[in-house]
């Protein structure tokens, strides 16, 4: 199911707001009284109430068009929170700024009107606040500040909403010589809602527009536990009022239809997530077997692609035995030796980490030193470190590092570090392959002053194909499964490994530890 993305509706709650706040000013242009009071209770929405509504909206509706407006968001978060701000000191403080009929007047004796034209200290709070939360909108700062601060308008609004349906003026005539009207109680609840939809990256918009079980139930479930809890009390009230029934029964019966609401709800929720689920296993299922035939492919390919190698480098091997050679025919047939001498290498990678995702690499498992095959990828890399100008450390355990393993196939592991730690250093950089017993694990550290990771690649750096700059002059071509067939072998020796960079152009380390065995007895 698409979901319909938190900017538009944003925009769409401002809109509304916006043509909401219209229209009661528009009650006061033309002298329509009707428009300032919807519900008709007397109590009016004021001409700043409806100004402020206006400038509110707008400034939440340019920052939902594009973010590059936000800077209007904040001049009329300001403005809106400035003006909200002074009529609450009018309410608080014995002072007239003058701010009231400013515009329009209005005669004295209005309902729950302190001064003429004067909103009231409910709305003034809410407006103060809101426009608050609008200036961190707009300026990009602590949106969980903001986000709380408009739930805070958003609950004042619906406890106000509620009181005026439900006829209860003690809720939203606080204190009793100031309320707040419905249309200005219904306004600030939209408006506070669109600015918490305006951050789809914090709760509770980011799970209401997640595509998750938590996005389906919260998306199926909000609204009705919101308003069959509101029509119920207002139903059982009703009721009561034109004497269909007592306190007793009305209050039964509305429990009653609660719980089986309720219930309707919970049951609707889960067939719902059941359905997600199903196709979330199949989804998993056809990767799956994407997955299997993606690794039975790059086998097939590997191995097909070797054999018309050997032929080729035996040619030029025959080539090479003929001398002496043109200068132009021997340049060629050594990049054809080197070219297939590094293809060659590449399948064999390749076809490693086929088997391995296939569970079918096997492990010619002995003791051996760990420090023994540390040596042997040293003469590995050594021609590639050399070519580079590296100065290269190496810092060898003096005691045999001995674990149950393959001597090859771990010195292939340390060759890929120190020819990823080449590869990726600057000419004249410096390398450096320690050894050392930590506790029952023999570490070996590789550590380089190179380019670096930055740190949102590092967790997938051993990923297959993952590489973590190849637009780098440094990296030297390469499939990026090195690392990955590297973290393969080690883990089927019951290791691991790990990678470490303070980020870009601050070098790179890698970790491989492996369990050692215990000690062979003196005269064993």
């Amino acid at each position: 199911m698409e979901i319909i993305s938190s900017r538009r509706v944003c925009l769409a709650l401002a809109l509304v707001v916006l043509a909401g706040g219209a229209v009661s000013f528009a009650g006061w242009l033309l002298d329509m009284p009707r428009l300032t009071d919807w519900a008709g209770t007397g109590l009016t929405m004021k001409t700043n109430t409806s100004l402020l509504t206006m400038a509110g909206a707008a400034g939440v509706a340019a920052f939902a068009v594009t973010p590059r407006l936000r800077a209007i968001t904040a001049v009329l978060g300001a403005f809106v929170s400035a003006v909200g701000l002074l009529t609450l000191l009018q309410h608080l403080l014995p002072v007239d700024f003058g701010i009231d009929t400013l515009i329009f007047p209005e005669p004295p004796g209005s309902p729950a009107t302190t001064s003429p034209n004067r909103m009231g200290l409910p709305a003034s709070a809410c407006f103060t606040v809101l426009g608050f939360a609008m200036s961190l909108l707009g300026i990009g700062r602590a949106p969980r500040l903001a986000v709380g601060t408009a739930l805070f308008v958003f609950a004042m609004g619906m406890l106000s909403l509620t009181g005026h349906w439900y006829r209860a003026e003690a809720i939203y005539t606080l204190p009793l010589y100031t309320a707040i009207a419905a249309q200005t109680a219904a306004l600030l609840t939209v408006l506070a809602l669109a600015i918490i939809v305006a951050y789809p990256r914090f709760e509770p918009t980011r799970t209401v527009f997640a595509d998750d079980a938590a996005g389906v139930i919260v998306r199926r479930m909000l609204p009705f536990l919101i308003v069959v809890p509101l029509v119920l009390g207002w139903l059982r009230l009703e009721g009561q009022r034109r004497g269909l029934y007592d306190s007793v029964f009305g209050t039964a019966l509305r429990t009653w239809l609660e719980v089986a609401a309720l219930a309707s709800l919970t049951w609707w929720a889960i067939k719902a997530i059941r359905r997600r689920e199903a196709e979330r296993a199949a989804a998993v299922a056809a990767l799956r077997e994407a997955d299997r035939r993606k690794d039975a492919f790059l086998a097939t390919l590997s191995h097909e692609l070797r054999n018309p190698l050997a032929p080729i480098r035996n040619s030029a091997n025959l080539l090479l035995l003929q001398k002496p050679l043109p200068a132009p025919l021997q340049w060629s047939v050594e990049v054809i030796e080197r070219q297939v001498r590094h293809m060659t290498r590449l399948l064999d990678d390749l076809l490693d980490v086929s088997r391995i995702t296939r569970d079918r690499l096997e492990l010619r498992r002995a003791r051996c030193d760990v420090n023994a095959a540390v040596r042997a990828a040293l003469e590995a890399t050594r021609p590639l470190v050399e070519a580079s100008k590296h100065e290269l450390v190496v810092d060898l355990c003096a005691e045999p590092l001995e674990v149950d393993g393959d001597e090859d196939r771990l010195a292939q592991v340390f060759s890929n570090l120190l020819n990823n730690a080449a590869k990726y250093t600057p000419p004249g950089g410096h390398l450096a392959i320690r050894t050392c017993r930590e506790g029952a694990h023999a570490v070996i550290r590789v550590r380089d002053d190179g380019i670096g990771i930055d740190p949102g690649v590092m967790p997938h750096i051993f990923e297959m194909f993952e590489q973590a700059n190849t637009a780098l002059p440094h990296s030297q071509g390469g499939l990026g499964i090195g690392l990955s067939l590297a973290r393969g072998i080690v883990e089927l020796h019951g290791g691991r490994l790990d990678g470490h960079s303070d980020g870009e152009g601050r070098g790179s380390e890698f970790t491989v530890r492996l369990p050692c065995l215990v000690a062979a007895p003196v005269g064993a």
